[in-house]
């Protein structure tokens, strides 16, 4: 009887909103390490990242030129919110390009497997963008990559 009397005494307001603050801070320490783990990348995941990113960066660009008759430098003269736009619009049109040569390939074998090797830069787009959003997290900004902005390596 007296353990119940004790038990709920711990359970007092105080003590619930103790809880609450400990496991608030315990999420935001989790937050916390993500992102530190974000900013201290390993000398191998800072190449892996460069790598991304250069992929990135190649595939816009013959995507540009490939659906808008852009070339680099013209792309590189717009505007940030300009280029973030064209960065989505050829993000979204590879994406939807993407899902019809898996379709064909899969559908058709022969076929969609031709045009998924005529398509490379597409598919390259696609995953690259999707790898380094993962590594990135909400620090992905494609206008950065794109102006070949993004720090990765210590300088």
């Amino acid at each position: 009887m007296a353990n119940e009397v004790a038990m709920a005494q711990d359970q007092s307001p105080a003590a619930i909103n103790g809880q609450l603050i400990e496991n608030t801070v315990t999420e935001q320490l989790l937050v916390d390490i993500g992102e530190m783990r974000r900013m201290n990348l390993t000398a191998k995941q800072k190449e892996k990242i460069e790598g991304i990113v250069e992929k990135i960066r190649l595939s816009f660009y013959e995507l540009t030129m490939e659906y808008f008759g852009i070339d680099q430098n013209q792309t590189l003269r717009l505007s940030d919110q300009k280029l973030k736009a064209l960065f989505m619009l050829i993000s979204a049109r590879a994406q939807k390009t993407y899902i019809y040569m898996l379709a064909l390939g899969i559908l058709i074998p022969v076929f969609g497997w031709g045009l998924i090797l005529t398509n490379s830069r597409t598919i390259a787009l696609v995953f690259s963008v999707r790898k380094l959003k993962k590594i990135l997290g909400n620090s992905f900004d494609p206008v950065a990559i794109i102006r070949n902005q993004i720090q990765t390596r210590d300088r």
